[in-house]
């Protein structure tokens, strides 16, 4: 009997040149996007995020046009729950709309995004699953998004995934049978289409009717390069892919985030999809140095890295340097930030309150963050 090739292009991205940083872009697609049904011309996605908003509280306060913030939570290298929920509780829960559970950032073993994402509902705090392409084949991945979805896990981010010769495992075999842009169309499907890439309905029985998985879609989007209206146009590509919101690596170059959205509403993008720079509080002169010698990407201006050095109190320093670039990046038409706290959730309470207050007065909508329903059973994690 012969076979039927699937609907879905069997594409090979390869990882492409090797990246540190995270969320990671895709390098420009080679292979064609894969087919998604595309939005009818000039219609905003508002109206998605309005029926997504039964399932997930993410997108229900997009759609209502309120600020969001979200924030980074690495799961444990270990499989101990304790700490990972006293950090939850401690940090984030109460400060932010929704937390990003990273997938093995910078190729670094840790515990699964998918088992952390399950903690975070237990807690009662809404989780974004962060999915790559680096260590899964489109089998695994769907795998992996449809057991997420029975347990409740309704907002997923679409990555290419930090190439494994930077993490902890360099012998490790990368798979990257997608990339990030490729990843979003076949999420999309099975939301859309009820299907997964192979086209098959996603249906318990032949009878039975198809199930879509209803989820909010995030891509990543890296504001900084020589060519803005290319990145524009990248980012347009994840649109029509089925992405209803992008999160920005953390902008330090503020000029540089200016061309990007220039080139972004150029195109329409700013009322097509939810744009969330990404803000990186720094404790001190050594941690930007660090960051603009080795994050692929990352532009962080000479003058920020002297004024870190020359102040008395670095890391008080770069509390204001960071109100500073949110107040800057409130002039645009953004839909939230997302934080990365990283080496230093301390803060994540601090600034989650100072955001509502700029972001008060510049005039935005920012209710008091809320706790996520946890889905049935109510203890996913009983260790």
């Amino acid at each position: 009997m012969p076979s039927r090739p699937p609907p879905f292009p069997v594409t090979t991205a390869g990882p492409g040149p090797p990246r540190n940083s995270q969320p990671v872009e895709a390098t420009p697609l080679l292979a064609p996007v894969p087919p998604a049904p595309r939005r009818p011309k000039g219609s905003p996605t508002l109206e998605r995020l309005t029926d997504l908003a039964a399932e997930s509280t993410l997108a229900r306060k997009m759609a209502a046009g309120q600020f969001v913030v979200t924030m980074e939570l690495v799961p444990p290298r270990t499989p101990e729950l304790a700490g990972l929920r006293t950090r939850i509780e401690k940090y984030f829960l109460g400060h932010c709309d929704a937390l990003n559970i990273t997938d093995c950032a910078s190729a670094l073993l840790r515990m699964s995004s998918l088992g952390a994402s399950l903690a975070c509902l237990e807690m009662g705090a809404e989780p974004v699953m962060q999915i790559t392409c680096r260590d899964r084949n489109r089998i695994a991945i769907q795998s992996e998004l449809i057991t997420a979805y029975a347990f409740g896990v309704r907002n997923i981010l679409c990555l290419t995934g930090d190439h494994v010769i930077f993490g902890d495992h360099p012998m490790a075999k990368p798979v990257f049978d997608l990339d990030s842009t490729n990843l979003i169309a076949m999420v999309s499907q099975m939301r859309s289409a009820a299907k997964f890439a192979s086209g098959e309905e996603i249906k318990a029985t032949p009878k039975s009717a198809p199930i879509a998985l209803n989820w909010l879609i995030g891509g990543a989007a890296n504001p900084m390069g020589n060519d803005p209206r290319h990145l524009a146009m990248h980012m347009n590509k994840k649109m029509r892919a089925g992405a209803d919101f992008l999160q920005t690596q953390p902008v330090y170059d503020l000029a540089g985030f200016d061309r990007w959205m220039k080139a972004m509403i150029d195109l329409g993008l700013h009322e097509k999809i939810k744009i969330l720079p990404g803000v990186l509080p720094p404790k001190s002169a050594k941690g930007l140095g660090f960051m603009k010698d080795n994050v692929p990407g990352m532009r962080v201006p000479d003058e920020l890295i002297r004024r870190l050095e020359g102040a008395q109190d670095p890391a008080e320093e770069g509390k204001k340097l960071t109100l500073e670039i949110i107040e800057a990046l409130l002039n645009y038409p953004i839909a939230g930030l997302h934080v990365y706290p990283v080496y230093w959730e301390a803060l994540m309470p601090e600034l989650g309150a100072a955001i509502r207050d700029l972001a008060a007065k510049a005039g935005r909508a920012l209710p008091e963050p809320e706790t996520a329903t946890p889905p049935e059973p109510a203890a996913l994690c009983p260790n």
